[in-house]
């Protein structure tokens, strides 16, 4: 089974855009949907996106944060009037 997963050919799969399920009514005009194209990868490729994916991320967040920025909030309703933002790069 595991050769079989191996040998799964790479190709492109198109799906429709989710605008095209809504109603037609509620834009006023009819909608067409718009294609478009998913790259299918092998599980050797998906297991390999995913590790690159968790090391990038791990690498990420050993990482101390070194520039605050406080940005003053205008909205009045807000119990918190400020919000801190970070950059951990």
């Amino acid at each position: 089974m595991a050769a079989a997963m191996e040998t799964e050919q790479i190709g492109v799969e198109i799906f429709e855009s989710a605008r095209s399920h809504g109603s037609s009514e509620s834009t006023g005009g009819d909608l067409k949907s718009e294609p478009f194209f998913v790259e299918r990868h092998s599980w050797s490729q998906m297991r390999k996106l995913l590790a690159d994916t968790r090391k990038y991320h791990g690498y990420m967040m050993a990482k101390a944060p070194h520039s605050f920025t406080f940005v003053k909030r205008n909205d009045l309703e807000s119990p918190h009037s400020d919000r801190m933002y970070y950059l951990g790069t």
